[in-house]
């Protein structure tokens, strides 16, 4: 009798660009959704929304360390993206855009942290180290 299969693996090489364009195509909708760059919501939530749903593209195990890849993506995405849209228009670079969607990728990387040692906590993989006096 043949064994059993599971499910196929899917590689590590894989996931990685699939994070990223995952974390891209959802920045855009939400972006524009909530007022695009120049508004407060805009790039704060483009930043949470990119790095999380990007980062369920990671294996559990490697979740957190794939937020904090995607964070720095992220980060140069947008100086990249916001550099040159208003230096080729001659105005001054938009700093409080580029911090509130740095700002929203750290909170989703915190976010992630959290989930994956509450999940730890719960399983009881947490090891807790005893201090001795």
């Amino acid at each position: 009798m043949p064994p059993e299969t599971s499910k196929p693996q899917v590689s590590d090489w894989i996931r990685y660009p699939t994070a990223v364009v995952v974390s891209f195509l959802v920045s855009l909708p939400v972006l524009s959704l909530f007022g695009g760059w120049g508004s407060t919501c805009g790039p704060l939530f483009a930043g949470f929304s990119g790095v999380f749903c990007g980062s369920l593209c990671f294996r559990r195990s490697k979740r957190f360390f794939g937020s904090v890849v995607l964070l720095l993506l992220r980060v140069g995405f947008s100086f990249c993206m916001l550099y040159h849209t208003t230096v080729e228009r001659g105005d001054s670079f938009p700093f409080k855009d580029f911090i509130l969607a740095i700002i929203g990728g750290a909170v989703a990387v915190a976010f992630i942290y959290w989930r994956q040692q509450l999940k730890r906590a719960e399983t009881g993989t947490v090891k807790v180290k005893q201090m001795s006096f």
